[in-house]
């Protein structure tokens, strides 16, 4: 092995890497952007409107066109605060996402696989990912445990936030996948 191959082998391998990022900043755009630390999360949930959904075919709630309705009637979203740690190298990535206030039946949850992807023709720096999610819940038929997947992208504006939409198959089997938007926010480090 060459001594250019070990300066580049130990460049890439230790944490050494993200010093030269830090040094030109212009390597988050050219190869990929350094995700690494604590992310605060929004996410945006549908589960209040097939929970509505739900409650107008019992009989519950009056009608509402959910298909060609006026959409200022329906439901609001439910908003959901949480926390994400996104660990990255050459080689590996992963996302701890949890629920640091408990508001809401999220607990938290981690991925499976996440695949990276770079910047080409209209399409951002960003992730697909595919995780597991637990919660705290005590609805009849819920599930405590499921999977989901994501795909986010660096905004167009602002490169400490990543936007997308996830989508579960939490409860498949009864209709009823809850989907969400997602906005992490590069978390302010404290001093």
């Amino acid at each position: 092995m060459s001594v250019v191959q070990v300066l580049i082998a130990l460049v890439l391998v230790s944490p050494l890497w993200r010093k030269f990022w830090k040094w030109w900043p212009q390597l988050n755009n050219w190869i990929y952007p350094d995700l690494n630390g604590e992310w605060d999360v929004e996410l945006t949930s549908n589960w209040p409107r097939i929970d509505a959904l739900l409650k107008t075919a019992n009989g519950e709630l009056p009608q509402l066109d959910f298909r060609q309705g006026n959409p200022s009637l329906l439901p609001a979203m439910g908003s959901y605060k949480m926390k994400a740690e996104i660990t990255q190298s050459w080689s590996t990535f992963e996302i701890q996402l949890w629920n640091p206030g408990q508001i809401g039946p999220i607990k938290e949850s981690r991925t499976l696989l996440v695949e990276p992807f770079r910047k080409n023709e209209g399409r951002r720096h960003g992730l697909a990912y595919i995780f597991e999610q637990r919660n705290d819940t005590e609805e009849i038929g819920d599930n405590d445990a499921f999977c989901g997947a994501a795909w986010i992208e660096l905004d167009r504006n602002d490169p400490k936030v990543l936007c997308g939409k996830m989508w579960t198959n939490r409860m498949w089997e009864r209709g009823m996948n809850t989907a969400a938007k997602l906005t992490f926010r590069r978390a302010m480090k404290k001093k």
